[in-house]
């Protein structure tokens, strides 16, 4: 008996949610999809973010220039 893979593929996402590949990496580049980058285009997904993603509440907090500017303005004053 195999155990299951602690790692999911973008493919296998995919095969999950019934949605094209390209929606998962849509998803994951614009940082609506928390994974683990393993390389410069490798992607793998935990069970714990999948099951954030069922959740809806798998999102990446992503700082916008404004915020960094504010935090620089702030750090500087």
């Amino acid at each position: 008996m195999n155990a299951p893979a602690p790692f999911k593929t973008p493919a296998q996402i995919a095969d999950h949610f019934q949605i094209s590949p390209g929606t998962v990496y849509a998803n994951i580049h614009s940082g609506k999809w928390e994974c683990t980058k393993l390389g410069d285009r490798i992607y793998r997904f935990s069970e714990a973010q999948v099951t954030a993603i069922e959740a809806g509440t798998n999102t990446q907090q992503r700082k916008t220039n404004k915020t960094r500017l504010r935090a620089a303005l702030k750090a500087i004053a």
